[in-house]
């Protein structure tokens, strides 16, 4: 099912017009945050190993970070101005060098946010979200003694 799913994001981010009914369902409007809607926009400003998993499990972080931290110092229309122009792919030239300075912000917050809620892998080499078709039944970091340890290593 990844494989299906991350195939099908492919193809909506390379505008293939098969998947444009899919691109405007609530299903898929609804992944991913107000700045990173694609698993490979994510990949460039953290490491997930291109996982669509990760993608979507570390968004709701992305989302809150966005609308609590990023949205108050931004100003609403500055803000909704930005949204408006990565949902119609028309950011001015000022727009696209902000979102540049953002995305980084909302990474490495929602990442901090992220870490202590999620079964997450922390690797050298990046990040990996791990679950219950992983072999795993606890979802939460903080029991994983090791895994804890590397959260502590972070701060």
């Amino acid at each position: 099912m990844d494989k299906a799913l991350a195939f099908t994001e492919d193809k909506i981010e390379e505008g293939e017009s098969f998947f444009d009914v899919f691109k405007i369902s609530e299903a898929y409007l609804n992944q991913g945050s107000n700045f990173f809607r694609y698993t490979s926009e994510l990949n460039e400003c953290l490491n997930i190993h291109n996982s669509r998993r990760t993608f979507l499990a570390i968004s709701k972080y992305l989302r809150a970070v966005e609308n609590r931290t990023v949205k108050p110092i931004l100003c609403d229309t500055t803000f909704n101005n930005l949204v408006t122009g990565i949902d119609e792919n028309n950011l001015t030239e000022v727009n696209e060098a902000l979102l540049e300075k953002v995305k980084p912000v909302v990474t490495n917050y929602g990442s901090v946010e992220a870490i202590p809620h999620l079964a997450l892998l922390l690797e050298a080499d990046g990040i990996k979200f791990l679950s219950q078709s992983d072999m795993l039944n606890d979802k939460r970091n903080t029991t994983n003694a090791q895994h804890f340890k590397m959260i502590e290593k972070l701060g």
